[in-house]
């Protein structure tokens, strides 16, 4: 099981109890930052730092807990987010010395010896999903960010502890985690379109430079979006995006063009939702936005060189 990043931060026992006089959310943050040396300071600062990027890539709104619980709206809502982050949280992690698992285990440990002090209910539910979302390979990201809606607050995400867990369940969702601390670009992916599908597809490739060409054309990244509106305004339910990208490619590369290209789609999707019901897409009721995804479908083909 690839769960190195989950065992680093999780390992509370599943007692439940009754009656919360305290947060147990804060005393796990500090077992995880007293498993570290410097007693978690460059951690903090770390996880302060990746806030920071969330917001400037417009994943966050702002620092706020309805904000981070934004996030799982979204998703629940899109089936998808708007926008991926531009750097893995591994990435980060893996400029700092790693935490003592021992060291962090035993004082989880204590606090569940402790049990008439805590509530434990949402710590489990939150683990259980996040071990789910691993496990799973066809897994129905909706659901399960549907089921912790109910179960964490905004006051909920007010706390670190779960501003460090939506960090690590974006990264479940966006990532291929191998030994522990990796970032992978997606891997060919099968599908089931023919030749006389693809001839009206537009296709992007991205090269190791970190230049993008359309159709053969190098094209200004600040023009990619816009490319792509005219595309699917012009094709709409039969337009095809083709992103092919060389092995060599950075990450960060492939996630600013990706972005660009989710944009596009966010971008036309709206604009047909205020025409047809005078509201934004993501506002729309479940039949009302899927009437709208037939119009703009987001058929996306990756693959590498």
């Amino acid at each position: 099981m690839k769960k190195s990043i989950l065992y680093l931060f999780f390992g509370i026992t599943t007692a439940f109890c009754f009656g919360q006089k305290e947060r147990l959310e804060n005393r796990m943050m500090e077992c995880i930052y007293q498993s570290f040396t410097d007693n978690g300071k460059a951690f903090k600062t770390q996880l302060s730092e990746y806030q920071k990027l969330m917001i400037e890539d417009g994943v966050l709104a702002d620092s706020s807990g309805k904000s981070y619980r934004n996030i799982f709206k979204t998703i629940v809502e899109l089936g998808e987010l708007k926008k991926t982050p531009s750097k893995s949280f591994l990435e980060v992690f893996n400029d700092i010395e790693k935490p003592d698992r021992d060291k962090r285990s035993q004082c989880q440990e204590a606090i569940s010896q402790d049990s008439s002090k805590y509530d434990f209910s949402k710590v489990i539910q939150l683990r259980q999903a996040m071990y789910t979302m691993q496990d799973s390979k066809n897994l129905e990201l909706s659901e399960t960010m549907s089921n912790m809606l109910t179960v964490l607050s905004d006051e909920d995400f007010e706390l670190d502890f779960y501003k460090m867990s939506t960090f690590i369940m974006l990264e479940i969702m966006n990532t291929n985690i191998d030994s522990g601390i990796t970032r992978k670009l997606p891997e060919t992916i099968e599908h089931n379109y023919t030749e006389e599908h693809l001839k009206n597809a537009i296709k992007i490739h991205l090269t190791t430079k970190g230049e993008t060409l359309i159709d053969g054309k190098i094209v200004d990244v600040k023009k990619i979006k816009s490319i792509i509106i005219d595309y699917m305004v012009t094709h709409k339910s039969e337009s095809i995006i083709s992103l092919n990208f060389d092995r060599e490619t950075s990450y960060s590369s492939y996630i600013a063009l990706q972005n660009e290209i989710v944009a596009a789609i966010n971008q036309v999707r709206d604009q047909l939702a205020q025409k047809t019901h005078k509201t934004s897409f993501d506002k729309l009721t479940k039949a009302q936005a899927q009437e709208i995804r037939i119009v703009y479908p987001r058929n996306l083909i990756e693959g590498n060189n």
